[in-house]
């Protein structure tokens, strides 16, 4: 058998699933195999936003955040798109999840960035959240729900960056919020240990928050690409922050937690599963 490295990393390169623990293929199983459903041209380099699974119709949500107005659902059996035209427009869609039969998405573009629910059979939208004390929103980029009922997301700003249509200079640190869906109570839960907020995601009991921080899309080497975890209250501020992980190359971007407790984060190339009490990457996809 050829050893030699070159030949290594050929293997390397051409593999779907690279295991750096025995652990990861307890995570995967033993048929686990990759399948493309989808590709793009060159030009739609910004459709790799607001993924999220619709049950009732078998399809998966996505968004082009380059676009005014439009979604994307693709059928999962049959690969076949469906284009949802949103009503109002809602301008560079990001973030999305699923929460009790109702889709809640937030928007990075626009003169009014903020959060609104969809529903992906009329393409009718809600405004939710659109303000923070009469402040603009930067660009809230990702959001998820605790057991509770309360929205989390984050507010980077990327609509500055990308220089999306209607984005204003900055009004308000970049922070993560809760949202009280009941009572409309917003508050701000950090806006200095993670200095660009992206991702995130609750482990299985919801102590333990992850947000991904993504400065390094900057394209600044040193800049700050890692995976930051925090002791998470239902009622209370974020507590004991601490690194968890820091990405080899270019950044963590969405993140989701398996009912085991791994943290899985979206990366260039593919997807770091990441040890929740080690921060040691055990495979990648």
């Amino acid at each position: 058998a050829d050893t030699s490295i070159s030949n290594s990393l050929r293997k390397i390169k051409s593999s779907d699933f690279i295991a750096y623990d025995a652990s990861f293929f307890e995570t995967i199983g033993p048929d686990a195999k990759l399948e493309k459903i989808q590709s793009f041209p060159p030009s739609q380099n910004h459709v790799h936003e607001a993924p999220v699974y619709l049950p009732d119709t078998n399809e998966l949500l996505y968004s082009d955040t380059t676009l005014i107005g439009t979604a994307f659902a693709i059928e999962i059996d049959t690969h076949k798109v469906r284009n949802i035209t949103t009503d109002p427009p809602l301008h560079s869609l990001n973030g999305a999840t699923l929460h009790r039969g109702t889709v809640y998405v937030v928007t990075n573009g626009g003169a009014v960035r903020g959060m609104y629910t969809l529903d992906t059979n009329t393409g009718k939208t809600k405004a939710i959240l659109n303000n923070f004390r009469g402040r603009h929103f930067n660009s809230p980029n990702d959001l998820i729900f605790d057991s509770a009922g309360s929205i989390i997301f984050t507010d980077p700003t990327y609509g500055q960056d990308n220089a999306w249509p209607g984005v204003q200079a900055s009004e308000l640190p970049m922070a993560i919020y809760r949202f009280n869906l009941s009572s409309g109570a917003l508050t701000t839960l950090s806006n200095n240990v993670v200095q660009k907020p992206n991702g995130l995601a609750l482990s299985p009991d919801q102590k333990t928050l992850y947000v991904a921080d993504s400065l390094s899309t900057s394209f600044v080497l040193s800049a700050q690409r890692a995976i930051w975890a925090f002791d998470y209250s239902q009622t209370g501020p974020l507590t004991n922050h601490r690194l968890l992980y820091q990405v080899e190359s270019g950044w963590p971007d969405g993140l989701r937690v398996t009912k085991s407790g791994l943290v899985l984060s979206a990366v260039y190339g593919g997807v770091d599963v990441v040890h929740p009490q080690t921060g040691l990457v055990i495979g990648k996809i």
